[in-house]
């Protein structure tokens, strides 16, 4: 079960595609299909069937780009999550001198698995109970929700400013919109 704190929160995805964008529109933010190759700066592969949230609106800026779009996703609708495996490395290497309860509990289960894994990391998260998941999340301000999720709106970013959008039948270029409030599609809601 999810934590009221992090029902609360407001979550987002950034894009800089249109053709994502229209896509989310339409169908939620639906996981990719593939995995992810650990790409050139050595972070961890993305799982399937997972859908990456911040809850810093920066964080999902940078991802959209200086003309990309911001999708909002209230706390509210998120079904499962898990920690996202990128913020996991980070985190275990920048509180490396962390001598918490929760820090000890993450570095023994993470001293118990192969470290020449490409997986490393998600392969421990099946081992995590919700209150290591959740103080993960909390700490890092990202999540991966496992399968689909349902956006309420859409920020068009315009080089540094974003605005909000207005209810509108279509999404193109010049004309960003906000979500249908059914989000139809694949979407798997609480």
């Amino acid at each position: 079960m999810i934590s009221k704190i992090l029902r609360s929160a407001v979550w987002y995805h950034g894009t800089p595609s249109l053709r994502s964008a229209q896509q989310i529109i339409k169908n939620g933010i639906v996981p990719l299909t593939g995995k992810r190759r650990s790409d050139k700066t050595g972070e961890p592969p993305s799982r399937r069937g997972r859908v990456y949230l911040t809850s810093d609106v920066s964080t999902a800026a940078g991802y959209a780009g200086p003309s990309g779009y911001v999708f909002v996703v209230p706390g509210s609708n998120l079904v499962e999550i898990e920690p996202d495996e990128d913020a996991l490395l980070l985190l275990s290497i920048s509180a490396m001198n962390d001598r918490s309860a929760n820090m000890r509990d993450l570095q023994k289960l993470l001293r118990s698995r192969d470290s020449s894994s490409d997986s490393f990391f998600s392969d421990a998260i099946p081992e995590m109970n919700q209150k290591m998941i959740e103080w993960i999340v909390s700490m890092t301000s990202t999540l991966a929700h496992v399968g689909p999720v349902c956006p309420t709106h859409v920020y068009k970013i315009d080089g540094k400013k974003m605005t909000k959008q207005k209810y509108v039948a279509k999404l193109t270029a010049s004309k960003p919109v906000a979500i249908d409030p059914a989000c139809t599609g694949d979407y798997r809601g609480p």
